[in-house]
């Protein structure tokens, strides 16, 4: 810890009486020209070096200034979180008549609370076709409706509110008689600080950054700071694992993290289809598909395919059991994972140093089937030890970041140290879901996948 100036000066004075005990330290020349302005500049300077130690030892929230930071942060590209918008999927817009035209509600038409205190705006656009109004009837409440989802205009959770506050329809939009929201507004989240940055930036100067990518890993990380956890990138020259044809430079870039939504998909049918192409992807599931407002039967099928899979240019479709029929309105409600629909959309869809084509993905789950015996101390609740064992398997199996290998005894001689009451413990299974040849082995982790544990397989045995 830095001195003070009366500790620098005692310190001086005591130095000086051991050389000569009749120096006069408290007037004349030495007092004057070296005990009055010395200890001042040394405090300044042991100041200043302590400072630049503290610094040194990464502990920036004790010292760092905000100029500093930011300067810091800039330096390593790194941008502060815009927060999050307060979101619906459930907006209704509704006409007491029956359109003659088209009702169109675009995006930007702006809704809110009756004293206008909090906004929201249509964030996509929804059409009641006038030829087909009759699928949008709301026979309980006699009204013609189409739900739109919309966002808030500022970010924050001021703006998460519960269902029929957002009632004014404060842009008029023609033959639209009223507003209301069916379902609350959730997802507000406040800017980040700049002190919620100093982890990041920590994490740079001690280069546990996985930023093999330089800018476009960055890009991902400061695109949402809040649902990216790990970034992996996958080259052409990984021939095993890139496999998508392309005529420019291009990677794949898999994101782990999600920002799950859920939405209303309209197609009116040219007549004979029985695939209905799903547009936000890539889609987790589909909840239910509609036929001129009656539920039908249906099957998900899913893009796996390793050129074009888990990302936003899947073939993701709902497969129907018969054929539409001309002018037939299907609507199929179903989540998707926005933070790719976003990437993809507003970050890759930029032009790229050397024209790079980025795709952004989800990484691929390979499913671990672990089964160990343990021996419990005597004094040890079983049921206890049970469930440390089971929450640190979670956490050495399905980290928040991209492993490259998963070792049996590591994992073992990690639970033997760290879980209390434990005698002993002996993995009898760990191995992948498919393609292991051994019961216990060592788990390569390629670059495109994550390590989930297959809880119907997972088995530990606790005895005392």
């Amino acid at each position: 810890m830095a001195r003070t100036d009366d500790e620098i000066r005692q310190s001086l004075i005591e130095s000086l009486q051991a050389i000569d005990p009749s120096v006069d330290t408290v007037k004349g020349p030495v007092y004057d020209f070296l005990l009055r302005p010395v200890p001042t500049e040394l405090q300044k300077t042991e100041a200043d070096a302590e400072r630049i130690a503290i610094l040194a030892t990464l502990q920036l929230d004790k010292v760092v200034t905000q100029e500093e930071a930011e300067a810091m942060a800039t330096s390593f590209s790194i941008r502060l979180g815009g927060g999050k918008a307060s979101k619906t999927k459930q907006q209704i817009f509704f006409t007491l008549t029956k359109p003659v035209n088209d009702l169109v509600i675009d995006r930007g038409v702006l809704v809110g609370t009756e004293d206008q205190k909090f906004t929201y705006f249509v964030s996509e656009r929804a059409t009641i076709p006038a030829n087909s109004a009759d699928n949008f009837y709301n026979p309980q409440t006699r009204r013609y409706e189409v739900a739109v989802k919309c966002e808030a205009t500022t970010v924050g959770p001021d703006f998460d509110l519960p269902p029929l506050r957002v009632r004014k329809l404060i842009t008029p939009v023609d033959s639209v008689d009223g507003t209301f929201n069916r379902t609350e507004y959730t997802g507000g989240e406040e800017a980040e600080e700049l002190s919620g940055s100093i982890d990041r930036i920590r994490a740079k100067f001690s280069g546990i950054d996985p930023e093999t990518g330089g800018g476009i890993i960055s890009d991902i990380r400061n695109f949402d700071a809040e649902s990216v956890r790990d970034v992996s990138l996958v080259y052409p020259k990984d021939r095993s694992l890139f496999k998508r044809f392309t005529n420019r430079p291009a990677l794949d870039a898999y994101v782990l993290g999600e920002s799950v939504e859920t939405i209303e998909q309209t197609y009116t049918s040219v007549g004979g289809e029985t695939q209905v192409a799903l547009e936000s992807l890539p889609v987790h599931q589909v909840n239910s598909v509609k036929v001129n407002g009656t539920t039908v039967t249906f099957s998900f099928i899913q893009d796996t395919s390793r050129e074009s899979g888990l990302s936003a240019r899947a073939t993701d479709y709902v497969l129907l059991t018969t054929p539409l029929v001309a002018a037939d309105v299907v609507v199929i409600n179903y989540d998707f994972n926005a933070l790719i629909k976003g990437l993809q959309d507003d970050l890759f869809s930029l032009e790229r140093p050397f024209d790079t084509d980025v795709l952004a993905r989800e990484p691929r789950e390979i499913g671990v089937v672990i089964e160990l015996d343990a021996t419990a101390v005597a004094s040890f609740d079983t049921a206890r030890v049970f469930d440390d064992i089971q929450t640190k398997l979670f956490e050495i199996v399905e980290p928040d970041f991209f492993l490259d290998i998963l070792q049996p005894e590591v994992v073992r001689q990690t639970l033997r140290d760290e879980i209390g009451g434990l005698s002993s413990i002996l993995i009898t299974k760990f191995k992948r879901v498919s393609g292991s040849s051994l019961d216990v082995e060592t788990i390569d982790i390629q670059k495109n996948e994550i390590s989930v544990i297959d809880q119907s397989r997972l088995k530990i045995n606790i005895r005392r």
